[in-house]
Parts: structure tokens; C-alpha cells; sequence
């Protein structure tokens, strides 16, 4: 190794193995994969030799070391010209700082802000003003939300900072070419039981002591550039207010809360004033109040795509009026529909909708990444150049060399492309009919896929030989008579013949869009899309999609989005707006009593609600037991809700009548002895059993399971719970069973829910517990004590009382238990302890080793060479790692000189691949079985230190300037061992390495982790071994030498 080490000042942390990271985005593997690598993944190095590059310095063209492409000595000083690509132009400085500063009022104010700032309530108490009915100008809107945002905000970091939080230890917090935005280098040998992964939007506070007193100072920092894939822990940067702050004594970064959307919304308030259309203005009801119904449209019929059977007469009106007020151009007001829950709100939301916008993204990602390839791979085969010995010429479908060809093997790989290509096929279909196929182009993927249906049945044949097949395709000297007399031959070469020939026209004529990462794959989706559904969890990620206007927004469970939060979907409908929801149902939560009390809590529906006279009213509900309606219809609706004919049927709750418990009850458990001696955790555990064994045990349908949900008023049971039940319930052959708390309910039914309303403090009880009550379709079950129930008051009170009224009140008492809490006791004495050794061991499962060196500078210049892609250069992952290396080294070793450089040279991959092809006197690929893999490696690498590598410069093209680099040493490491093959990247070195690769590769999701499945290898089709990937593995660079 050429060289001599140092260590860096700057470090990372965390030991990383080989396959610590893979830095390669191919389109495809080494021995030919046809598929995509655009999910990030890890990969053991398959056994054999791999390579490491040393950082032995650049050689230029006179062969001398060079390490500073990018510097001109002039008069004694070295003048730089800077890169667009690693951030050094200064059109570029700003660039994450109009991102994240720019336009953004709240991240200005957080990051200013100090510890005794957050920490003070009354900070915006003279600024926030309560939210009227009607505002009277965007200015008003905007002051009043701008104040209430930033209360919220104050009020959730003190919240954060009350809590025991997760901090990481810091080595060195440097910093980087763009001005406010610095790197945090994190050591995850000591986390202290911080096991946070890192988010983009994340707010910490980065101080020299723990964050435990309040009189502590520091800086507010905020998490930058981390994007999607956050399925590991590293090191990352941060947004900071200061220019040149003192980062010289921090040693914690502490992590507070993730505040994306509220910046995003913040983001939104700004730029509400720039509609000049008075769009928003009209929906926001700024203005008088518009006439809702139009006089020029009349109602609209049912399209043909809503199945009128599935909806009531009440159902299909509502449907009849959204789609009329749909297709008007005249009106842009909103649409409010409010419905109990059960009334079919969302049901007639999904009637509009399209497919889950992570289903489309998997779908539109195979299309795009896998089905031209699979298409030239299937085409490749069919020419039947992988299976002749010797290079012959098949233009006219006959072998000119009479070769046999290796029967299984074509067999076994037609059947396996078949089945790829119909999957792809059909996903490119449902992806980009719409966009990119023509009729045409769809009837041909359709004509394609029978055709090679019916070839693989020929093939799969039992009366189809080999000897058949030879004939068929001209691999066996024969009479043209005697193969017209073979039908199976006959046929099968004619429907190979017209395969290709579809196969040809289908990659010729469709374009499909090369969309790069996942943010551009939902970005696609979206634009494509007639309407968004938008939930109160995604609002704010529409804000940075680049979409064309759209023209239906339609807000499913709208009472539960704060009115701010709905700003960033209506800023981009351009005519209709539709809310569904229910206030009296769940609502929005607000951390801060200063807005709870100014109504910040409330929704655009709940406010648009009372001011509309034009409003759809839902009434009658078609899911929940008419016993367990009936509380919830008098005590939140007035008795305004109906019961629909579908839960009246005495069939409706038959899956659950043996089981001798009524639909709805109250369980008291107050005259239970044990409550005083054992306490309230155990008796309420064991009515839990006793409630579920009689469930169980009454269920006779064993091909059907029930959705069971247990609800606690709060959370500080429900991990108990979880572990208590999960034994024995956790994988029931019966039953599903969800543990939950009240603030943590979602929109989901169970059949049957156990409500908990055992509490140890008042403060416990919730005032609107409507959610637990309407999640049931068939029993609904309530545990508590009824005397202390009553004594709370409110809605509490009546519920018990009306459970006595009805005769739903059961009286539990020692004796109906006995025999659980029997059981129980012994379960506690024979259940091991639980100790905190043993719970950390199970936190430390989680993700924590760093994946990449992206963002980590050094010497405030970037260190990692770009993502190199393959794409329609097939079998050039080997080459392109390479490549990759070394620009890697080159780069790291421009960040030491004095002043840093940064180094922006392109290497050229036609000048590696034409010298390559020059030493095997044959083209890449072409390459005899022995010289592949390990040896094309080593080729590679020789070339790269005798003669060198053309790069071009990136940063300057005008001038197209061109050099040559060499690397002065390599070495060939056996990933057999493994302590040496792990502590070379912990040392700073770079690897390249391969791993197999099986048939789920090409499936993966964005960020999901590969792993080999030796039960489908994919085979290349040529060579007909086992398919493998070439990929530059770096760690975490703790150990980075310098270069001499």
C-alpha cells in the first residue's frame, strides 16, 4: 500500500462491515442483470477475492503523484476553480439555506430561539388572537395562523424538552461549504441508549453538558439533506442560526421533535397571499358567502364506474350531488359532507379514489426499472445466441454451425422470464396506460404475453424433446420437409418468430420515463393523478412535489386537520374542494393551552360547517350493533342518527352469538376483593382474560377470524399488555387482537372492542371518548368501576347510568374470577424478570450502523464520488465501481491540501472499456467464464495503476479539460477473511466486492434492505451461472488515513 497512514481529525464512529454500504446505483449486475439497483441496499460479499483500492495517491500523465487536479500554482498561492457538483460556487452557497431559511418565518424564529424561550408560556400570549368565524382579508389570516404556528410549536419543544430524551455524543460538529449548514458526527460506539434515527426536519439542541437543566445554553439545530432513506443511524447535517458559531465544546446533540410540517406550513401561511385567482380566498370564506348550488348545471347521472348496489338511497344522492358540483366549472366553493362514524363517508371517498399512492409507486417502480429489461433480456434469449457454443450468426433463425443446443437450461429460463415479464407487464399497464401506452401499444403487450404463454406450454410439453427443439429452431441438420411434419416444432419456432418481432416493435415505440429515486416515482404518481386524497399524515409532503394544478381535492376525515394544515393541498386544487368529516367524532390536539383556548384546534370543516346552509348531512349508520349506537346517537348526535337495515338484521351479529355476552355492556369490577389487595392493574388484567376466553370459546366458525381491540384510556399500560397478552393471544388461531390507547386510535374497525376505563387519576379520563365508542361493528365491552365513574361526572356518568338503565350492567365479584386469577398468579410466579440488560438487548436490534459517507465532509469538501448508473450498459458493474473508487480516494485526498480542494473530475468509463477491451483483444462480456468476476476486477485495477484513466472536468465544460489519474497500488483481499475484510473499511479504504444476486432483487422497494435468496437465482441468460453485482463497499472512514 502506497502511502503513509494518519488518522483524521474529523471522525465517524461506528465499525461497519463489508457490506456496511454499497455505493453503486447499476442498472443491472455483472454477469448481466437486467434489473435495478435504485433501492438501497446492503449485500454480504459472496465468498472469493475482493479488492481494496489504497489511497495512494493520483498519478498524472508524467507519472508523478498528483492529488491536487483541481489547483493552478500561481505566484505561491493555490487558486481554485469551484464545482458546481460538491457546493463550492458560490451561486450554489445558499442553496440549502433558501431550502430551509428561505421564505420560512418559523425556522427563523425556532433556530433563534433560546432554552428559556421555549420553556416560557406567556413568550406568545399577547400575539395570539382568537380564530373568528369569518376573516376579513388574507393579512388577518395570515397574522393570526403565523402567531398560533409558532405558540404551537414553542409549546411542543417544551413538551419535548419535559420528557427524557435521546441524545447522541458528538465527536466533532464541522463545517461544510454552504454557510449555516454544518456536519455532526455522531458516535455510535456510545449511544447511550439514543437509538433515533435521524430525519429530515429533526430539531435537536446541541450543547457541551446534557440537557437536563433549563439555564443551559447551546444552539437549536435542524436536520438537512438526510432524505428518504432513514432505515440506519449516521451521522448527518444540521441548520443552525449562526454563521460561525463555537462548536469547539459540544458533546451532546439531543434530539427534542421532528417540526417538517410545521415548517411546511409556515412555508404555506407565506405564500397563501400570492392567489391571485381569490381561489383560496373563496374557499376560506374570506368573502360573502357565495350561492353553493349553480343554476347553469344541472345534476349529473351516476357514472358507470360507481356500483349503485353498494349504496343506500342516501348514499347515491350524496354521490349525485359531489359528482354534479365535480363537473361545474362555475363554482370553486367547498363541499362540506359531514356523517357519523359508520354513515359511509369514507366509503364514498374511496369510490373516487385511485390506488394507494405506495401501491402505484411499487407499481410504477417495477415498469420503469424492470420491464425493458426484462423485454431485451426475453429477446436476447429468444435469438438463441446464449445457447449455440460458438458465435453464430441467427439473423435468418438458423444456426449456421450445427451445435446442440443446452435444452433445460433454454426450458428453465423461458418459464422464469415468462412469469417476470407478465408481472411487469401488467403493472406497466396499470401504471402508464393512461400516460404513456397508446391502444396499439397495449394490445401488443396483451398479444405478446399470450404468445409466450403458448410457446413456454410447447416447451413444457412432455411429448417435446430435445432432439424437437433442435430441429425446430435449426440446431440439428435437417430436411425442410421433416420439420413442416413436426406441428410442435413448426409451431414453435413460428410463435418464437413472432415474439421477437412484438418484442422489437414494443421496445421501439414505448417511452418509458427515467424517474431516478422515490421522491420522483410519487412525484410522477401524483401529477398523473385526477384527485388527491389527502390524510391528515401526508398533507404536508405535497408542498414540496413539483404538480400541475389539480382539480378535485377531496379531505376524507377533515374534522381532524387543524385549518393551517389543510393550506398546502388547497394552495394547488384549482377548482373543487370537498371535506368529509365528523367534529363531534375525533379532532385535532393541541399542545398549547394559550391555542387550545384561541381555537387552534379546530378544523376548516368545523368552521366551514357553521357558516354553509348548503351542507350534506349523513344519518344513518350501517356498521355498528344498534346496542352499541344507541349511547353514542343520544349523547353526541341528539338522537339524529338511524340505525341502517343491515345492522337491524338479527343475523348481523351471528359470528359472535354463542358467545353469551351481550353486544354491549358495562363490567364493574368494583365489589371485586382483590382490587384492594392486588390492585387495580391485576384485576383489570384478569377481566381482560375472562372477557376473551368467553369470546373464544363462543366462536364456532373456525375458517373465520375476528379483529379484537383493546383500548386503555392511556398509554402507560398498553406495553404491559402487549406482553402479558401476547402469548397466548399474540398468534390465536380466532382472533386478531390490537392493544391501543384512546389518543392513538385510528380510523380502523374491529369486530369486537374492550374499552378500559380503569384510571388512577381523574386527569386520566377524556372527555370525548366518542372513537372508542364507535369502533365496533359487533360487541362493544367496557371495564371500570362504576362508583368512581360517576363521581368523575360528565360523559362518564351518563354511561355508566345508562348501562344500569338498559340492563347492560354486570357486577363482577371474586367468585366469576377465581379461577383466572388462579391461573394468573402462577403465570406471574413462573414469568422471568424482565431486566433492563435483557430489554436492551432487544432495543439494540434496531438499525445502528451508519450506511454511507454522504454529506460527511472533510475539510468542508465532499468525499464521495457521485452515484454511477449502468443504465442500458449492460454487465459494466465491475468497471463502474472502479471508477467509483477512485474518485472516492481522489476526492478525500484533494479535501487535505492546504487550502482544501475539491476535486471535479468525470473518469471516463468508454476510455476504462476500450483499454479494457484492448488487453482481452474481444469486446466486454465476450470474455471466456475463468475471466470474469475476480479477473475483470484485477484487469480493471491494473489498468487503472499502469496506464491510467482519462477524466474530464466537471466544473469547467467550456474548456473541456482532460487528464489522466492512476492509483498507485491495490490489494487482492479473500473475503474469507473476515476480520481483515471488516477492518480495511473501518481504516478508511475503499472496497470493491460482489454479491449474488437472486430474482427479489429486482423487486425491491426504495430503501428496502436485499437479501440473497438461493431458493431463485437469477442465471444469466448467456453464461447460464449465477448472476452477481459489483459495488463499491465503503465503512465509516473513523481510521481515514491522509495521504502522504
Amino acid at each position: 500500500m502506497g502511502g503513509r497512514r494518519r488518522r483524521r481529525r474529523s471522525r465517524a464512529a461506528q465499525s461497519a462491515t463489508p457490506e456496511g454500504g454499497s455505493h453503486l446505483g447499476a442498472n443491472g449486475g455483472e454477469k448481466g442483470s437486467p434489473g435495478q439497483s435504485r433501492a438501497s441496499a446492503t449485500a454480504g460479499l459472496q465468498r472469493g477475492m475482493v479488492m481494496t483500492a489504497t489511497h495512494g495517491g493520483a498519478k498524472d500523465e508524467d507519472g508523478q503523484p498528483r492529488t491536487m487536479a483541481m489547483a493552478e500554482e500561481r505566484g505561491g498561492h493555490v487558486s481554485v476553480r469551484s464545482s458546481g457538483r460538491d457546493g463550492a460556487g458560490e451561486s450554489n452557497r445558499d442553496h440549502v439555506l433558501d431550502s430551509l431559511k428561505g421564505g420560512c418565518f418559523l425556522t427563523d424564529a425556532v433556530l433563534k430561539w433560546r432554552v428559556e424561550d421555549v420553556m416560557n408560556p406567556h413568550l406568545f400570549r399577547e400575539k395570539v388572537k382568537k380564530i373568528p368565524a369569518e376573516f376579513g382579508s388574507l393579512q388577518q389570516y395570515q397574522e393570526i395562523h403565523s402567531a398560533l404556528l409558532l405558540e404551537e410549536t414553542r409549546a411542543s419543544i417544551q413538551f419535548a424538552m419535559s420528557e427524557p430524551m435521546q441524545s447522541y455524543r458528538a465527536i466533532s460538529v464541522s463545517c461544510t461549504d454552504t454557510p449555516y449548514l454544518f456536519y455532526v458526527d455522531i458516535d455510535l460506539r456510545s449511544l447511550d441508549g439514543c437509538y433515533h434515527v435521524a430525519e429530515d426536519g429533526d430539531l435537536f439542541f446541541l450543547s457541551s453538558q446534557p440537557l437536563k437543566q433549563m439555564d443551559i445554553s447551546g444552539y437549536f439545530a435542524i436536520a438537512a439533506e438526510i432524505g428518504r432513506d432513514t432505515c440506519f443511524q449516521k451521522s448527518f447535517r444540521v441548520l443552525v442560526s449562526e454563521k460561525n458559531p463555537n462548536f469547539d465544546t459540544i458533546m451532546y446533540v439531543s434530539f427534542l421533535t421532528n417540526i417538517t410540517k410545521a415548517i411546511n406550513i409556515s412555508k404555506a401561511i407565506t405564500s397563501v397571499g400570492r392567489d391571485p385567482s381569490g381561489r383560496i380566498e373563496s374557499i376560506l370564506c374570506m368573502k360573502e358567502m357565495v350561492e353553493r348550488k349553480c343554476m347553469s348545471c344541472g345534476e349529473c347521472a351516476l357514472e358507470d364506474s360507481v356500483d349503485p348496489t353498494k349504496f343506500n338511497d342516501e348514499q347515491l344522492n350524496t354521490l349525485k350531488c359531489i359528482l354534479s358540483k365535480l363537473q361545474c366549472p362555475h363554482l370553486n366553493a367547498a363541499e362540506i359532507v359531514w356523517g357519523p362514524p359508520g354513515t359511509g363517508k369514507t366509503q364514498k371517498c374511496s369510490s373516487f379514489a385511485e390506488a394507494s399512492l405506495e401501491i402505484r409507486t411499487q407499481k410504477l417502480y417495477c415498469s420503469i426499472y424492470v420491464w425493458k429489461s426484462w423485454m431485451k433480456e426475453m429477446a436476447f434469449v429468444l435469438r438463441l445466441k446464449p445457447y449455440c457454443l460458438d458465435n453464430c450468426d441467427h439473423d435468418d433463425h438458423t444456426c449456421s454451425k450445427s451445435k446442440l443446443i443446452q435444452f433445460e437450461s433454454f426450458r428453465e429460463k423461458i418459464s422464469a422470464l415468462v412469469l417476470d415479464l407478465r408481472e411487469s407487464s401488467l403493472n406497466l399497464i396499470s401504471s402508464l396506460s393512461a400516460i404513456s401506452l397508446s391502444e396499439i401499444d397495449i394490445v401488443n403487450i396483451h398479444k405478446l404475453l399470450s404468445n409466450l404463454s403458448d410457446f413456454e406450454n410447447l416447451l413444457l410439453n412432455d411429448g417435446v424433446t430435445s432432439s424437437d427443439v433442435q430441429k425446430a429452431f435449426g440446431f440439428a441438420s435437417t430436411s425442410a420437409s421433416n420439420i413442416e411434419k413436426d406441428d410442435i416444432a413448426k409451431s414453435l419456432d413460428a410463435i418464437r418468430t413472432s415474439c421477437l418481432k412484438l418484442l422489437n416493435a414494443l421496445v421501439d415505440t414505448i417511452d418509458i420515463p427515467r424517474l431516478e429515486d422515490r421522491n420522483e416515482l410519487e412525484e410522477f404518481c401524483i401529477q398523473n393523478s385526477g384527485i388527491i386524497i389527502c390524510t391528515p399524515s401526508c398533507s404536508s409532503r405535497l408542498q414540496d412535489l413539483t404538480l400541475r394544478s389539480i382539480d378535485t381535492l377531496l379531505v376524507d376525515d377533515a374534522a381532524q386537520i387543524k385549518e393551517s394544515d389543510l393550506l398546502i393541498p388547497l394552495s394547488i386544487v384549482r377548482s373543487h374542494v370537498i371535506l368529509l368529516g365528523d367534529h363531534l367524532h375525533v379532532q385535532a390536539m393541541v399542545k398549547s393551552k394559550v391555542c387550545e383556548e384561541a381555537g387552534y384546534a379546530s378544523s376548516l370543516f368545523e368552521r366551514l360547517l357553521g357558516l354553509s346552509s348548503d351542507k350534506i348531512i349523513l344519518t344513518k349508520q350501517y356498521v355498528m350493533h344498534p346496542f352499541i349506537s344507541q349511547f353514542v346517537c343520544q349523547n353526541f348526535y341528539g338522537g339524529n342518527v338511524e340505525d341502517g337495515c343491515t345492522v337491524e338484521s338479527h343475523a348481523y351479529n351471528k359470528k359472535v352469538d354463542e358467545t353469551k355476552l351481550p353486544p354491549y355492556g358495562f363490567f364493574d369490577i368494583t365489589q371485586v376483593a382483590e382490587l384492594r389487595v392486588k390492585g387495580k392493574d391485576f384485576v383489570e388484567y384478569a377481566v381482560l382474560v375472562f372477557l376473551l376466553q368467553k369470546l373464544c370459546k363462543g366462536l364456532k366458525n373456525k375458517n373465520e377470524k375476528l379483529k379484537v381491540g383493546i383500548v386503555y384510556l392511556c398509554s402507560n399500560r398498553v406495553g404491559t399488555a402487549k406482553d402479558q397478552l401476547s402469548s397466548k393471544y399474540g398468534s390465536h388461531s380466532q382472533i386478531d387482537l390490537e392493544v391501543n390507547f384512546l389518543d392513538n386510535l385510528n380510523e380502523s374497525w374491529y369486530d369486537v372492542v374492550i374499552l378500559s376505563s380503569v384510571f388512577y387519576h381523574k386527569a386520566e379520563l377524556h372527555d370525548k371518548i366518542s372513537i372508542a365508542l364507535t369502533r365496533a361493528r359487533c360487541c362493544l365491552w367496557i371495564i371500570g368501576e362504576g362508583t368512581d365513574l360517576c363521581a368523575a361526572g360528565d360523559i362518564w356518568k351518563k354511561l355508566v347510568k345508562n348501562a344500569n338503565k338498559r340492563r347492560l350492567f354486570a357486577s363482577l365479584n371474586s367468585r366469576v374470577l377465581s379461577s383466572v386469577m388462579e391461573k394468573l398468579e402462577l403465570n406471574i410466579q413462573d414469568r422471568p424478570i424482565v431486566t433492563d440488560s435483557n430489554l436492551r438487548k432487544n432495543i439494540m436490534q434496531k438499525p445502528g450502523q451508519e450506511f454511507t459517507w454522504k454529506g460527511r465532509p472533510h475539510n468542508r469538501k465532499d468525499i464521495l464520488a457521485q452515484v454511477r448508473d449502468q443504465k442500458d450498459a449492460r454487465d459494466t458493474c465491475t468497471l463502474q465501481a472502479s471508477l467509483g473508487a477512485i474518485e472516492s480516494l481522489n476526492k478525500f485526498q484533494c479535501s487535505c491540501f492546504n487550502p482544501p480542494q475539491a476535486f471535479t473530475f468525470d473518469l471516463c468509463f468508454e476510455d476504462l472499456k476500450t483499454k479494457y477491451e484492448q488487453i482481452v483483444k474481444g469486446e466486454l462480456t465476450s470474455e471466456e467464464r475463468k475471466k470474469r468476476g475476480k479477473r475483470r476486477l484485477e484487469t480493471s485495477l491494473d489498468i487503472a495503476k499502469e496506464e491510467g484513466i482519462v477524466g474530464s472536468d466537471s466544473a469547467n465544460q467550456s474548456e473541456k479539460q482532460e487528464r489522466l489519474f492512476k492509483i498507485e497500488s491495490y490489494e487482492l483481499v479473500d473475503a474469507e477473511e473476515e476480520g481483515k475484510a471488516e477492518s480495511l473499511p473501518e481504516a478508511g479504504n475503499i472496497m470493491i466486492g460482489t454479491f449474488r444476486v437472486s430474482r427479489n432483487y429486482f423487486y425491491l422497494k426504495p430503501g428496502e434492505t436485499y437479501k440473497y435468496d438461493k431458493s431463485i437465482p437469477y442465471i444469466h441468460a448467456k453464461s447460464g451461472l449465477p448472476g452477481a453485482h459489483a459495488v463499491m463497499v465503503i465503512g465509516h472512514g473513523k481510521k481515514q488515513p491522509s495521504p502522504e
